[in-house]
């Protein structure tokens, strides 16, 4: 009995704890965080409005985050800051190496090329990518990673879509 009464006691603190951290992002206080509010909470990091969309795009079908899908949000930003800043060693940047390190520790399982042309692509002033750089190539490979199972049911690895398919897998990133 005391047992379980100190689960309850730690699952509540939990909830508040994720609570809280959702209203420190829910700004507005309409009980939704929108990506407006996701660029707001990481502008520290430089996270453009662009991969602020792809993070929503990657977690929610909706156009934005509720208690309900919270969690999930929560889980991936801790995860990709875990293993940057594991990979990383403390330090504020990575180099294409430690991306890739650090996308291989979070099961991103892509073609070291195609990693090393994301980075290319968020890492632009060509200094290491830092953590809002890293959240970006993160988001992108989370939309991608959904895509594949929107448009891949069977989970053979391949798409096979017809010019619907196409314009309708377009839209994800317009």
């Amino acid at each position: 009995m005391y047992q379980q009464q100190q689960q309850q006691m730690q699952q509540q603190q939990q909830m508040g704890a994720l609570q809280a951290r959702f209203n420190a992002i829910d700004t507005d206080r309409s009980g939704t965080i929108t990506v407006q509010e996701i660029q707001s909470a990481y502008q520290q990091f430089q996270f453009s409005y662009q991969s602020a969309k792809l993070l929503l795009q990657g977690i929610s079908d909706k156009a934005f985050i509720d208690m309900t899908n919270f969690p999930l949000f929560d889980q991936y930003i801790n995860s990709f800051w875990t293993a940057f800043s594991q990979v990383g060693q403390g330090m504020p940047k990575l180099n294409s190496q430690q991306v890739l390190q650090a996308l291989q520790m979070l099961r991103f399982n892509f073609d070291p090329n195609i990693l090393n042309a994301l980075v290319m692509k968020y890492d632009k002033d060509r200094s290491g990518v830092d953590f809002g750089e890293f959240l970006s190539i993160c988001s992108y490979l989370l939309v991608v990673l959904k895509l594949m199972g929107k448009f891949d049911p069977q989970k053979r690895g391949f798409l096979q879509i017809d010019t619907n398919g196409l314009a309708s897998l377009a839209m994800w990133f317009l």
